[in-house]
């Protein structure tokens, strides 16, 4: 009997068994016997690259479904969500491309490179741009959650050069 609601989404490569479900990180499970949280915000639309198939697609409101789980963390063990900023083809813009990357951190650093590379084809940032080639990723952090943007400017590092993906 699960015992946390446990959100979800289902790959959207029809091609992909594997990733349905896939597992979203979310703070806190909440018990079953607690209300079923209302979330995402209606503005949630973030850039999902599957760990199973290595595809990327957006997702929203509409694709979260609410599961039980039996783990109170949520992702399963050794699976980790990535957000990485890319940045953007275009010169004069200055929104980077974010796109959360689903992986096992038992994956070696060249094949998660390689996955973030053919994944992220479809991304674009806030203006519609696709990430510069070739990528290089601006910022990376681990999330226990994807939240919605806050759509505004992060600073750049000047100190150090973004790191180029290895081949």
């Amino acid at each position: 009997m699960s015992t946390y609601w446990q959100p979800v989404v289902q790959c959207k490569n029809p091609d992909c068994f594997f990733g349905k479900p896939t597992l979203l990180p979310f703070p806190g499970l909440p018990t079953m016997s607690e209300a079923q949280p209302d979330w995402p915000a209606d503005d949630w639309k973030p850039y999902l690259i599957c760990m199973h198939c290595g595809t990327g697609h957006i997702y929203s409101r509409p694709d979260v479904e609410w599961t039980g789980a039996n783990n109170k963390n949520g992702l399963r063990e050794h699976h980790q969500i990535q957000l990485v900023e890319l940045p953007c083809a275009d010169k004069t813009c200055n929104h980077p491309v974010k796109v959360h990357l689903s992986f096992d951190d038992t994956l070696h650093e060249k094949d998660r490179d390689r996955m973030l590379e053919t994944g992220a084809k479809g991304a674009v940032c806030e203006k519609g741009h696709p990430p510069a080639k070739p990528l290089r990723i601006g910022r990376s952090l681990f999330v226990s959650a994807i939240r919605r943007p806050p759509y505004r400017r992060h600073p750049t590092n000047l100190t150090q050069p973004p790191a180029v993906l290895s081949r």
